[in-house]
């Protein structure tokens, strides 16, 4: 648009315009301003620029779509939709579009003249704020197109008239079947004893206790382990390694054990080993092994072995023995071999028998004690003893001899060591 620069006058006491801003232009009488008056353009229009931001809040697109509209007027927008794009396009002459878009602003509101739709900017897509007005068969339909649409107050009215209120009643000529239906119905019942009657419903009122059994009272009982009822049958269970019940004892015996059942008493009782039946024994002493005449008692290995120790094996062999003549000493009669042993003794050393019977005798060698008149044992004596010369039982030594010499000599000569 242009703008034309015009002079305004004022003269004393006079305004050339009413009491507005342009009083702020004129401060001072006879003084002259220059102001900017907008003027229509030359399609007699005023540029929007001159105009409140409220009166372009509303701005009409050729389209929205992600291809440019191929015609085009000079001053039409389009909004493109493509990803990575979404910018508003102005032609700038005749079936040209600017190729510099501006992005949409959230506080305008933008009308599709292609479908008649309207938008708002949510600040990353153009998003319908519109809604068509429906016709009367709209709001009967079913579509899933209902949700784009708004019905008129008269469609609606249409529709609805006709229409029951939510909170009716009826009679009973306008249910189908209901006077029919109530026709076949039970009379009207008379509560007796223990029974009540409400909202149709029929109830027992009586209420009875069943009493805690007892060894004087019969009363009700629960099912405890190892019991079980069917069909009001009340049964025992068959026992289990895991499960408490019923078992029939068989009392035949099984491997040295055997169930004995004594005044409803179960226990367990060991039979006796035989030579034909298994059971339990007692362990034979290592006497009674050696006897060997019981058959109710069981060798150790301990036992048998020592029996065995005793006797030689089942191979084995015998060196074979000349017949014996007596020599020197011995005397052989009746198969017995006898030593005949001489007791006197002899240079100090003397035999002689030891014990009371002859499987049990040994010979036992005595020594005897040395004297003057006889050989024998001795105890050495000690250099001291040798010195001193009172002991007539004991035997001295070469150094006792010399410790008694040298004691001796020792007080009577002197000597003195030569060059």
């Amino acid at each position: 648009m242009a703008n034309k620069k015009i002079l305004l006058k004022s003269t004393s006491g006079d305004a050339l315009f009413p009491r507005t801003s342009i009083d702020n232009l004129v401060d001072a009488v006879g003084s002259t301003v220059s102001v900017s008056v907008p003027v229509l353009d030359a399609n007699g229009k005023l540029d929007s620029s001159y105009l409140p931001s409220y009166v372009d809040d509303i701005i009409d697109l050729k389209a929205i779509t992600g291809t440019a509209p191929s015609t085009c007027a000079v001053g039409d927008m389009y909004f493109n939709n493509a990803s990575g794009n979404l910018k508003i396009y102005t032609a700038t002459a005749t079936n040209t579009w600017g190729t510099t878009g501006t992005t949409p602003e959230t506080g305008k509101i933008y009308v599709n003249l292609a479908d008649s739709k309207i938008y708002r900017w949510s600040g990353s897509a153009m998003v319908e704020i519109s809604k068509q007005v429906s016709t009367v068969a709209s709001v009967r339909a079913t579509s899933s197109a209902l949700d784009t649409v708004v019905p008129t107050e008269k469609a609606v009215a249409t529709a609805l008239g006709g229409k029951a209120a939510s909170s009716h009643t009826h009679s009973i000529a306008n249910v189908s079947g209901l006077q029919d239906a109530l026709d076949a119905k039970q009379g009207t019942l008379t509560a007796g004893t223990n029974i009540s009657i409400s909202n149709g419903t029929i109830s027992n009122t009586y209420s009875y206790s069943l009493p805690t059994a007892s060894s004087s009272t019969k009363g009700g009982v629960k099912v405890g382990t190892g019991l079980s009822i069917a069909s009001e049958v009340l049964s025992v269970n068959t026992g289990s390694t895991t499960a408490k019940g019923i078992l029939q004892v068989d009392e035949t015996a099984s491997n040295g054990v055997k169930i004995a059942v004594n005044s409803g008493t179960i226990s367990a009782v060991a039979v006796l080993g035989t030579t034909a039946a298994v059971g339990t024994v007692r362990l034979a002493t290592t006497t009674e092994a050696t006897t060997g005449t019981s058959e109710a008692v069981a060798v150790t290995p301990k036992g048998l072995k020592t029996e065995l120790d005793k006797k030689a094996n089942t191979s084995h062999t015998h060196n074979y023995q000349a017949p014996l003549t007596a020599g020197n000493g011995i005397a052989i009669a009746s198969n017995v071999i006898s030593a005949d042993i001489t007791t006197t003794a002899s240079n100090g050393v003397a035999l002689a028998w030891d014990g009371s019977t002859d499987n049990a005798k040994k010979i036992k060698v005595t020594a005897t004690a040395a004297t003057t008149s006889a050989r024998g044992t001795v105890i050495l004596a000690s250099t001291t003893e040798a010195s001193t010369g009172t002991d007539t039982a004991k035997a001295v030594t070469c150094a006792g001899v010399k410790a008694a010499i040298d004691n001796r000599l020792s007080g009577y000569i002197t000597y003195e060591e030569l060059a």
